[in-house]
């Protein structure tokens, strides 16, 4: 049986968001969006349905996208109309509504994209460095030569010991550095890398079915608004006859 939150919750149970059926979903649609199920997690519990036939991606680029209904081309707009009271008013609100939907999503994308787009040269940036430390202690160099900063623009030679145990810092933001070896250093960035790689791929794919979205949306608020425009030249034509 499922359970309510309420209920799921006095069992010591709590609801997560998967990500079901990828591929399935994808080899249906390949453009759609994954299922969003809430499961409460207690024992012997089932996974509760969805409750509404709207589906939700959900990657590690970003979580938070609003939940959008996946837009379908509407050819039938006789049927389609019909199933929505023959009111193109209300029609158009809704696919309004679900249009912000896409551009509020697309806004969060591009910020995380950019973002990505700067952090991503500068750990490549700081995995260079690190790796070549490591380099030189490997080929048993004393000191390796670099560039300090001074100010913009302003730099001054220097010499960088290399000794047993070398350790570097790296800055994780918020005015916080921690120190590290060279492997970990190493092995922390390589895995950093990775990740905002990993993360700006899934930012790009998202992005493409948004921009799908928002197509579709557009094409069915034109054919919708074509109908209405249909609808009342037939309702003046027919008041037309009626007075002749």
């Amino acid at each position: 049986p499922v359970m309510s939150s309420e209920q799921c919750a006095a069992n010591g149970g709590r609801r997560s968001r998967t990500a079901l059926g990828r591929t399935a979903a994808r080899a249906a649609h390949p453009a759609d969006a994954l299922h969003c199920a809430c499961r409460c997690m207690g024992p012997a519990l089932m996974p509760r349905p969805p409750p509404t036939r709207c589906r939700v991606r959900l990657t590690i680029a970003d979580t938070s996208l609003y939940p959008l209904c996946h837009a379908r081309v509407q050819d039938d707009i006789e049927a389609y109309m019909a199933k929505e009271g023959r009111s193109a008013e209300s029609a158009l609100q809704k696919l309004h509504e679900r249009y912000n939907g896409y551009k509020l999503s697309e806004q969060r994308l591009m910020a995380r994209k950019v973002k990505l787009k700067v952090k991503i040269p500068d750990i490549e940036k700081t995995l260079g460095v690190v790796k070549r430390m490591k380099q030189a202690q490997e080929e048993g160099e004393a000191s390796l030569g670099t560039h300090f900063d001074l100010a913009d623009a302003v730099y001054a030679k220097a010499k960088v010991p290399l000794t047993e145990g070398q350790t570097v810092f790296l800055w994780l933001g918020a005015n916080v550095m921690l120190e590290y070896t060279v492997e970990e250093a190493v092995e922390l960035l390589t895995k950093n890398l990775a990740t905002a790689q990993e993360a700006l791929s899934s930012v790009l794919e998202d992005l493409g079915y948004i921009k799908d979205q928002m197509t579709t949306s557009e094409v069915n608020i034109a054919r919708v608004y074509n109908w209405d425009v249909r609808e009342r030249r037939k309702k003046d034509q027919a008041g037309g006859s009626s007075e002749a």
